[in-house]
């Protein structure tokens, strides 16, 4: 919130609640194969004026990555991405999710990219997307 006092008046200026949004993309939904694998993500902040937007990426393991900062010299969109490496012997089968949040200048929260994993031994990696 932004307080501008003009002639002696108090005018209280707030950013809509909309001023960034994030979409986020999971290749692939469906992995099975050889372990360890990687999981892609692929996301777009959508920023409706320009300045910094600060994000980051939260995964259904408790795991946050630290938080970022892009530039939008106007509004628009720009691509953001990270990857997790998971599966093996201890961990053969997972179910997880990751999401994209904006921290600023707004908070907001895009859709769960969710996928699976299920390791086999003595099999190439066979990626099966949906």
């Amino acid at each position: 919130m932004l307080a501008i006092l003009c002639s002696s008046a108090l005018i209280l200026l707030s950013l809509p609640t909309q001023a960034a949004t994030a979409q986020l993309f999971v290749k692939p939904e469906t992995y099975v194969g050889s372990c360890p694998t990687r999981i892609y993500f692929n996301g777009i902040v959508h920023s409706h004026y320009a300045g910094k937007v600060q994000y980051r990426f939260i995964r259904s393991d408790n795991a946050n990555t630290p938080v970022k900062t892009i530039m939008f010299l106007r509004p628009g969109k720009q691509k953001v991405n990270s990857s997790w490496t998971l599966g093996g012997p201890g961990l053969p089968r997972y179910e997880g999710w990751q999401v994209l949040e904006i921290t600023y200048p707004v908070h907001s929260v895009s859709n769960k990219a969710r996928f699976s994993i299920r390791c086999r031994q003595g099999i190439s990696g066979n990626v099966n997307s949906e």
